[in-house]
């Protein structure tokens, strides 16, 4: 069952993994950070929001949102949008990425960049959850968003490795 997910998985990448593609994937990122940057603008420099930190409790994440004032419902509505293109465009082209370097030998890799953007798109959909439910008190639901952001970071980190370990192994293959 896993491998037959996995299987079409690849299969999807696969027909994606053109250059023209990846291309558009990493002017979509590119979009991306630019409304990022505006959010943080908007929402103040100050503020270090939930998903650019590795762990938070309850007690911090309440505290972030009190800080935030208005600036919660721009949080919330980037989340749920940008922040939704953003992990689907990422694991798309790590997955091209990982597909044109190491090939269908190693489609078991591709597991990592879908963890990747399970576990960011997990995290921005409880991030906005607390934040529209946020009435003044820390929230359990907080130790689950913490969770999935500790998890995606690690995902992305063995995303990143995984796809320069490629390029550099794809470079000394004869």
């Amino acid at each position: 069952m896993i491998l037959d997910f996995l299987d079409r998985l690849y299969d999807f990448v696969e027909r994606q993994a053109k250059w023209s593609v990846a291309a558009l994937l990493v002017v979509i990122l590119l979009l991306a950070q630019q409304a990022f940057i505006g959010r943080r603008s908007a929402i103040g420099p100050q503020f270090e929001l939930l998903d650019g930190r590795r762990w938070y409790t309850p007690v911090q994440a309440a505290q972030l949102f009190d800080e935030l004032g208005e600036g919660r419902a721009l949080y919330a509505i980037t989340e749920l949008t940008v922040d939704v293109i953003y992990p689907l465009a990422y694991g798309l082209l790590f997955g091209i990425l990982l597909v044109r370097t190491w090939g269908p030998r190693y489609i078991w890799m591709l597991a990592f960049p879908l963890f990747t953007v399970v576990f960011d798109l997990l995290e921005n959909i409880l991030i906005s959850y607390l934040i529209f439910s946020f009435a003044g008190d820390p929230s359990w639901v907080s130790w689950a968003a913490a969770v999935c952001t500790l998890l995606k970071s690690i995902f992305f980190l063995i995303s990143i490795v995984l796809v320069l370990n490629g390029g550099i192994v794809r470079q000394f293959q004869p």
